[in-house]
């Protein structure tokens, strides 16, 4: 139930229920009054809406997005805007704020999620970029459901189901659900079965998902126990949630049951307020704080729940913070020493006028950003390359009403732990007359591990040849002689550089594409990929690894990309086998060149 109360008095409608079971239908009512738009003579304003949740989505999964309002007189609290895509092309969005990415293309997207919320004649709108990753050339393997083995009667329990693709990778999907029998359970689209075994015995159905990605279809089962109704009887409930709530928050209260047999579990009860003139819940346990006063407020929360002819009650209090309240001080939590490349996220903690404390976010610096960053959230990376240890001051500055309070710690920003030891030029030695190859640096650390660099590129004549910044060597031979510059790379780190340099061949034009051949594995195993490569030989009898066009015979059991990395899909129960084919042109002669791969079958 919404207030949309904006006259300038209380009102009092009367909500009804209405249920039927079995024929018999009651109804009860209850008077509930609509507080006044105006009730503070100073009333807060909405200032701005911000959305928070992931920066981007794997294909065929989803993404839960939320919005967060904050207030003139500085607080904050969830809302329900309205949500919106710049295009729903790639993906959908629904009214709680969930995105799927549906984006089948062979590159990334980036549409603007849209939150709008107005409240009070005031309308603040937010945007956030969110990337759907684009359907590569991964299969689904299999799936799995996770979740409660049993479920007491009259319970519900949520199952997940689980995707496990051709790359290694995992996702949650959203099957299609079903039971084995409905006599004493039901599931809905969700995942959510609901135990109804009124019988003298426990009751065993199978769960079962079916996920299709592609022309691929994987099934899993699970066996959900349905404990029976008749061997245990409700003995008491008790609720779980916070004892406070600050102003314009809201808090979500639970409700757990004990049985006659000791078990328990969680159970819907139906919640009331012992005044709803500073507070509201609603049907799920969800109290929003409305208390506008200049005190404290303590009002009592009550659920009651019934099972058979047993009904049990428990009460709660819980205070609501008054919306009169000043800023004392912050502190600021967190690591005061960070490792090099490491991230620490710091903790901005609000101590109040009536001594209560919350977490806010405030606005960070540091004192120099030569060695280390800090962003929105309190996130601080040490980038500190140098060979000394080095020093920065985090402040936090946060501000409520018209008091605005700071808080600083010095952070010690540690220097890189290993040294540059060697780097080395990775790419081929010999280069196609006019044509173009990649060249990679690779370092080598005192720690012995490895990684790619960017280092400085340069040739010992560019005579002959070019090189940019990326490492992309051309070859510009015009003469009537192969020739050989070399190709040196520079690499510096903390004071140290180190050099690296290999000899590439600029082939001279003239010679003659006369055969190509392909390489690779004659088998591939079910659901698994391989990388095939391509030869070809020249005129003058040498040979070099080329990019020849990929295709096959057929693409109903596999398929092919512009990589040569060939994918097994034969679902069937026999081994397949189509032809690969490969074709390259230069300088006008194009030759082929096939080979039979066998497709293990599943």
């Amino acid at each position: 139930m919404t207030n949309k109360n904006t006259g300038t008095a209380d009102r009092k409608p009367t909500l009804t229920a209405t249920y039927t079971s079995g024929g018999v239908t009651c109804t009860d009512k209850t008077v509930v009054t609509l507080l006044k738009s105006l009730v503070d003579p100073s009333p807060v304003v909405l200032e701005s809406i911000k959305i928070s949740g992931a920066s981007s989505i794997a294909y065929e999964s989803s993404s839960y997005y939320t919005c967060t309002a904050t207030w003139s007189d500085g607080s904050t609290g969830p809302v329900s805007p309205k949500w919106s895509l710049s295009s729903t092309e790639y993906a959908s969005v629904d009214s709680s704020g969930k995105v799927t990415n549906k984006n089948t293309g062979t590159i990334d997207r980036k549409p603007t999620l849209t939150a709008t919320y107005t409240w009070g004649g005031v309308t603040c709108t937010d945007k956030k970029s969110v990337t759907l990753l684009k359907l590569t050339d991964r299969t689904l393997k299999s799936i799995s459901i996770s979740g409660a083995s049993s479920i007491s009667y009259g319970g519900v329990a949520s199952y997940i189901c689980t995707a496990t693709w051709s790359d290694g990778n995992t996702s949650q999907v959203t099957p299609k659900w079903s039971l084995s029998s409905t006599d004493y359970a039901t599931v809905d689209t969700t995942g959510k079965v609901t135990n109804k075994n009124t019988s003298t015995a426990d009751k065993s159905p199978t769960l079962t998902a079916t996920y299709t990605s592609g022309s691929m279809t994987c099934t899993a089962k699970k066996s959900v126990t349905l404990l029976k109704f008749t061997d245990r009887t409700l003995k008491s409930i008790s609720i779980s949630g916070a004892s406070s709530i600050s102003y314009g928050g809201a808090s979500l209260y639970t409700c757990m049951a004990t049985w006659s047999d000791g078990s328990t579990s969680n159970v819907t009860p139906k919640w009331s307020l012992s005044s709803t003139d500073y507070a509201t819940v609603d049907s799920s346990g969800k109290v929003t704080n409305k208390n506008t006063s200049s005190v404290d407020r303590s009002p009592t929360l009550t659920a009651t729940y019934t099972s058979g002819s047993v009904t049990c009650t428990v009460k709660k209090s819980i205070t609501l913070k008054s919306s009169v309240r000043t800023l004392t001080s912050i502190s600021i939590s967190g690591s005061s020493s960070i490792s090099y490349g490491g991230v620490v996220s710091y903790v901005c903690t609000a101590t109040w006028s009536d001594g209560s404390t919350s977490t806010e976010t405030a606005k960070w610096s540091l004192s120099s950003t030569d060695y280390a960053t800090v962003d929105s959230s309190g996130k601080v990376t040490n980038k500190n390359t140098t060979v000394s240890v080095k020093n920065s001051t985090l402040t936090a500055s946060y501000t409520y009403g018209s008091a605005t309070k700071t808080a600083s710690k010095s952070i010690t920003l540690s220097i890189r732990d290993y040294n540059l030891v060697s780097i080395a030029i990775d790419g081929s030695s010999s280069i196609e007359n006019g044509y173009t190859s990649s060249y990679t640096c690779t370092a080598t650390w005192s720690d012995g591990s490895t990684s790619k660099v960017t280092p400085k590129w340069s040739l010992s004549s560019s005579d002959y040849a070019s090189v940019d910044s990326s490492g992309n060597m051309t070859n510009k031979n015009t003469s009537t002689v192969d020739k050989s510059p070399t190709l040196k790379a520079s690499y510096s780190f903390c004071g140290v550089t180190k050099t690296a340099s290999k000899v590439v061949k600029l082939l001279k034009p003239g010679r003659s594409l006369v055969s190509i051949s392909i390489n690779g594995s004659s088998s591939i195993d079910a659901g698994s990929s391989s990388t095939y490569t391509c030869k070809a030989t020249w005129s003058d009898g040498s040979t070099s690894t080329v990019t020849p066009k990929w295709s096959l015979s057929s693409t109903d059991y596999a398929s092919v990309d512009s990589t040569g990395k060939m994918t097994n899909k034969n679902t069937s129960t026999v081994d397949k086998k189509p032809t690969l084919k490969a074709s390259y042109t230069h300088d006008g002669i194009t030759c082929t060149a096939a080979k039979a791969v066998k497709l293990i079958a599943k």
